[in-house]
């Protein structure tokens, strides 16, 4: 995180996880946002695609 400045939304949050797969399958996984509700419901009620094409 950039710099020192904190404001009051500003969050951190750190985990250690171990997971049985290569760095590679880890960041696949990871990296698709769409997926994340599936295997971590409790954190991501309603994912939405703030992107448009």
């Amino acid at each position: 995180m950039g710099g020192n400045s904190k404001s009051s939304t500003d969050y951190e949050l750190l985990t250690v996880w171990r997971v049985a797969g290569t760095p590679r399958e880890v960041m696949d996984v990871l990296g698709d946002a769409g997926t994340l509700a599936r295997w971590w419901p409790s954190m991501y009620l309603t994912p939405e695609d703030t992107q448009t094409g």
